[in-house]
């Protein structure tokens, strides 16, 4: 048998003039089906879980900065207190400390003041205030010889000189007690005594000796005055040869 004989010739293939498909039969896969349906299924029940868990969480989160604030807040009232315990514990020592040594201060200086009204006390006890009718009045101090520079009455001396001059009127003070002075200052009588005589209602009251010891010196005398020698007062200056150098007149009277 020749090689031609052995091939067969194909052509063009007729067309169809049929449609078979509508005699198709469908087959159902269950192979395929049940394991697509597993899947999904699961997928469903991972979205569902995952819609529940998810609003759990959030609620979860918002609560927990919640408690870690009132934990903090816990805390910090807790180290509040202590701070607050430790400072008044401080405050109570340093005021124990500084309380002890004012104490002594204060004693001292009520003491002080104490003896501060005493003096005071005294010092106006002895410088009574001295009223005067009237300031216009003439000088009741009359100066007779050249040796004396300077002759006064007053209710008191500062520092050895007279703080005022007394008038011829001199008013009784309401304490009942009176002090007046006779201030002098005199030169070149070095050597001699002088002596102040003081006279109420003319009876001797008082003599005072005053030695002269420098070429200029200033001497004083005084003299208290109660309710009980009210009247007229005169009061001299002489040596021991009776030579007169100063004389005074004044009248205390009651208020």
């Amino acid at each position: 048998m020749s090689s031609k004989q052995g091939k067969a010739s194909l052509g063009v293939l007729p067309e169809q003039k049929e449609d078979y498909s509508q005699y198709e039969e469908s087959e159902l896969r269950w192979d395929r089906i049940i394991p697509a349906g597993i899947i999904i299924l699961l997928m469903l029940i991972f979205g569902i879980y995952w819609l529940l868990a998810a609003p759990d969480a959030a609620t979860n989160t918002a609560k927990k900065p919640a408690f870690e604030t009132t934990s903090t807040k816990l805390e910090t009232t807790t180290d509040v207190k202590k701070i607050q315990v430790v400072e008044s514990h401080k405050a109570a020592v340093i005021v124990e400390e500084r309380v002890a040594p004012i104490i002594p201060k204060q004693t001292k200086q009520v003491e002080q003041v104490e003896q501060v009204e005493q003096v005071e006390q005294v010092k106006s006890k002895q410088k009574v205030p001295v009223k005067q009718a009237s300031t216009t009045q003439p000088s009741p101090v009359k100066i007779l010889d050249t040796h004396i520079k300077r002759a006064q009455l007053s209710s008191n001396l500062e520092k050895g000189m007279p703080v005022d001059a007394l008038s011829a009127q001199v008013i009784m003070s309401e304490a009942g007690i009176i002090k007046v002075h006779l201030y002098t200052e005199m030169t070149d009588l070095h050597g001699q005594y002088l002596f102040h005589e003081w006279y109420r209602n003319g009876k001797k009251q008082a003599r005072v000796k005053i030695p002269v010891n420098h070429k200029h010196q200033r001497s004083s005398s005084s003299k208290f005055i109660n309710q009980q020698m009210l009247g007229d007062w005169h009061v001299k200056v002489i040596d021991e040869q009776d030579r007169l150098y100063i004389q005074a007149d004044f009248k205390v009277s009651s208020p």
